[in-house]
């Protein structure tokens, strides 16, 4: 799992080791139980879910927290958006056909990804 704060109540998260076997929701809800603690959420977030052949994106977006003092709750949304892989890196991803240049970053699409634990270090994931 890796996960990026956007802002001060908004995260990006990428689960890349998740079980396949096992209900996607449900791995998705364990997931989020695992992070609440360590990052202290509180509120009623909409969680937009991302499903690539790499892993599964979710992106956190605090909707209210005034009513939710010291509780937790979520609204899932499916969407079909590009997921990008972003670095300075030429190097980590010369092996790709299709690589965009824009303001001193690489890019490719994560569905042209097939080992993504070597990249994980070099760059970040972005919607675009």
């Amino acid at each position: 799992m890796k996960i990026e704060r956007i802002s001060k109540t908004d995260y990006f998260i990428y689960l890349f080791h998740y079980d396949l076997n096992k209900d996607l929701m449900e791995e998705i809800k364990k997931q989020l139980k695992k992070i609440q603690k360590r990052y202290h959420l509180k509120g009623y977030y909409k969680v937009f879910i991302i499903e690539k052949n790499i892993g599964i994106f979710l992106k956190l977006v605090l909707i209210d927290s005034s009513s939710y003092q010291d509780t937790l709750d979520f609204r899932f949304v499916f969407i079909d958006e590009n997921i990008y892989y972003k670095t300075k890196e030429y190097d980590v991803i010369n092996n790709h056909l299709e690589i965009l240049y824009q303001g001193g970053y690489y890019y490719i699409l994560v569905d042209s990804i097939n080992n993504v634990l070597p990249l994980i270090e070099y760059g970040r994931f972005v919607l675009k």
